[in-house]
C-alpha cells in the first residue's frame, strides 16, 4: 500500500468519537478519507486566515462578523486611503443585507467589532466614521479623529 501524501511531519489531537464519526460520515458522502479532509480543512483555515504575503490575520471568530470585518476592510484598504476609514452610512450600505435589514447593522455587526476592537467609531460635527483596523502589523492605520464639537 502505498501513501498518495508523504507529509513531512505528523500530528495528532483529542477528539471526540460522537464527533470524528460524524466527520468520517462526512468525508466518505465527498469521497475522501479522514486525512484528505482534515488537509483540506487545515488548508482552507490557512487561506481564509492569511493575507496574499502570507502573513497570519486577526479575524473575528464568529464567521458573520469576520465576513462584515472583511468587507469593510476590503472597502478601506482597496484605495489605500490616508486614514482607513468610512461614513457610517457607507458601511451599513455594505453590510445590509436581506437577512440583516439596514436599521440591524448598527447593533448586529458593527457594535460587536467595535466591542472586540476591529473597528472603531470616530463622531464628527455631521457624520459618524468607523474606522478599520488594519488585518497585520504591514497596514498602516490611524484612529477616526473625534472631531471636537461646539
Amino acid at each position: 500500500m502505498t501513501m498518495d501524501w508523504n507529509p513531512d511531519k505528523r500530528y495528532s489531537f483529542g477528539c471526540s468519537s460522537d464527533a470524528m464519526e460524524k466527520f468520517d460520515e462526512i468525508a466518505d458522502r465527498e469521497g475522501k478519507s479522514r486525512s484528505e479532509k482534515l488537509r483540506e480543512l487545515v488548508e482552507e483555515e490557512v487561506r481564509q486566515k492569511t493575507n496574499l504575503s502570507g502573513r497570519a490575520v486577526d479575524l473575528p471568530d464568529n464567521d458573520e462578523l469576520a465576513a462584515a470585518y472583511q468587507t469593510l476592510h476590503e472597502e478601506v484598504y482597496a484605495d489605500h486611503r490616508s486614514r482607513p476609514k468610512m461614513r457610517m452610512e457607507d458601511a451599513k450600505n455594505l453590510l445590509y443585507s436581506t437577512e440583516l435589514p439596514k436599521d440591524n447593522v448598527v447593533d448586529k455587526l458593527i457594535k460587536p467589532l467595535e466591542k472586540r476592537g476591529y473597528v472603531t467609531v470616530g463622531w464628527g460635527l455631521s457624520t459618524v466614521w468607523v474606522g478599520v483596523r488594519p488585518m497585520t502589523d504591514s497596514e498602516d492605520y490611524a484612529e477616526p479623529p473625534q472631531e471636537a464639537t461646539a
